[in-house]
């Protein structure tokens, strides 16, 4: 009987057995192997744990040989990540260590150990292994929180909060209501240019953005010629609201003409813009007041000049 590493063959070395006599041999591999082979003369046999030589009438050699047990780990990632190794025979008692890597834009949702759900890490570790195993990573995507904050006088869409996946984009569409524009607008806290269309790309973070919206003011200039006065000469309006412009001649004018937007309209001492949705002008021309004086001559004398004489309010005529 030859002795192998890993194991043990009993009785040992060489046995004398008579002719015709029969010997059984017993083998035991050690702790951690198996007896993976068995050679009876040179030739291999089935192997196994006792072998009996029976009516023996030659010299005969036997000979185990020993393995060790390995076992094998298995491990599958889902979409979005990988495992390192992937397959691995193992020797018994030995410890293996898997690696679990999300690519960019994902992360590992769950881990199952041999059908169990286990503590989610990027790593995981098989100790003293003594039996097959299989390891699965599941990964998701990275999801982010965008913030739409409500504001009074319009709209942004969509509102509310919008999950997005990581590397993905949104487009904001902000709408003034009627009379109303938008004055500002917030992202992160921070300003930025007011612009209808918002646009997050490559989005791999949480963001909020805030519209704020204001009345749009409208402006009415007026101007007055020579002779006269108007109040006020600029007006801020508010959008839909109304003002009124007033017209006063000075000593000795009076109003002649009153153009609204370039169209003439009637005079008069006021004029009111209602419900006003754009900006206005307003001119106001003024004349001097004139007056006729008539002389007349009487008989027996003269006066001059003689007739109808038309004379500006505040001038002075000799006769």
């Amino acid at each position: 009987a030859i002795s192998a590493a890993n194991g043990e063959i009993s009785p040992t070395g060489e046995s004398v057995v008579n002719c015709g006599e029969s010997i059984a041999y017993t083998i035991t591999p050690n702790e951690g192997y198996y007896l993976d082979s068995l050679f009876v003369d040179g030739e291999s046999v089935s192997p196994t744990l006792t072998f009996t030589f029976t009516n023996i009438a030659e010299n005969h050699t036997i000979r185990p040989h020993f393995d060790r047990y390995e076992f094998l780990i298995s491990a599958i990632a889902g979409e979005g990540g990988s495992v390192s190794p992937t397959f691995a025979n193992i020797s018994q008692g030995e410890d293996l260590t898997v690696m679990i890597v999300p690519q960019e834009c994902y992360h590992i949702a769950s881990l199952f150990v041999d059908g169990q759900s286990v503590e989610v890490s990027d790593s995981y570790t098989f100790s003293d292994i003594d039996e097959n195993h299989t390891l699965r990573a599941a990964f998701a995507i990275n999801q982010y929180a965008l913030t739409a904050l409500p504001a009074a006088n319009g709209q942004i869409t969509p509102s509310g909060v919008t999950n997005i996946n990581c590397d993905g984009s949104l487009v904001y569409n902000i709408t003034p209501n009627e009379g109303y524009y938008l004055d500002s607008l917030f992202v992160d806290g921070e300003s930025v240019v007011p612009v209808g269309t918002y646009v997050f790309n490559n989005i791999v973070d949480n963001h909020v953005i805030r519209p704020v919206f204001s009345l749009v003011e409208y402006q009415i200039v007026s101007s007055a010629g020579e002779g006269g006065q108007i109040l006020p000469t600029i007006a801020e309006v508010a959008h839909g609201a109304s003002a009124t412009i007033h017209i006063a001649a000075d000593e000795c004018y009076h109003l002649t003409s009153l153009v609204v937007d370039g169209q003439s309209v009637e005079v008069s001492d006021t004029y009111t813009f209602t419900n006003v949705t754009e900006n206005h002008t307003l001119r106001a021309t003024f004349a001097v007041d004139q007056f006729t004086i008539s002389a007349i001559a009487s008989a027996n004398g003269s006066i001059s000049p003689t007739g109808n004489r038309i004379v500006n309010c505040g001038e002075s005529v000799v006769y």
